[in-house]
């Protein structure tokens, strides 16, 4: 009985130092608990040769990221807001070794996000991010394509997160 209850307060202990002043995620991140809406604006496609849909996809992916915090997505004035676009959007076929053809091809994208934050504007930041993904030359990309992209917009969106809540 007396083991139990200085675990319990060992754990109590050890979860109120670990929060402090922000909410502790272990995933890393710390949620300002005074922020307690976000709004994520549609991530315009303006990437010239970007698939038409590939805004729709990176868009919803930040939404479904932001929703892992527990603060709810809304529209209209929010304490945090994310916008942006996809700048760059580009396919290319890797350089092949001296005497050999090329056994990969890249697909690299450019986003500019921004974000606000109205409880805490001195934590406002505007940052360009950029990940490539590569596969087989012998893949078609319109088979391809889709797939490659929400692997892309997982790692642009993890980025993103980063940036706005793990502050290590």
């Amino acid at each position: 009985m007396k083991r139990n209850l200085v675990i319990s307060t060992l754990v109590l202990c050890v979860g109120l130092v670990l929060s402090g002043c922000k909410i502790y995620s272990f995933t890393g991140a710390n949620f300002d608990p005074n922020i307690k809406s976000i709004s994520v604006a549609y991530i315009s496609n303006d990437a010239e040769g970007a698939p038409a849909t590939v805004g729709d996809l990176l868009t919803e992916a930040l939404k479904q990221k932001m929703l892992t915090t527990n603060i709810p997505l809304q529209d209209g004035n929010v304490d945090l807001h994310f916008k942006g676009e996809i700048i760059s959007y580009r396919y290319s076929i890797q350089a092949p070794a001296a005497g050999q053809t090329s056994e990969q091809k890249r697909i690299t994208m450019s986003i500019s996000i921004t974000s606000e934050n109205r409880i805490n504007p001195e934590e406002n930041w505007t940052k360009t991010f950029t990940r490539f993904i590569d596969f087989p030359a012998n893949e078609d990309l319109n088979v391809v394509e889709e797939q490659l992209i929400n692997a892309l917009n997982t790692l642009l969106v993890e980025d993103v997160f980063n940036k706005s809540f793990v502050k290590w």
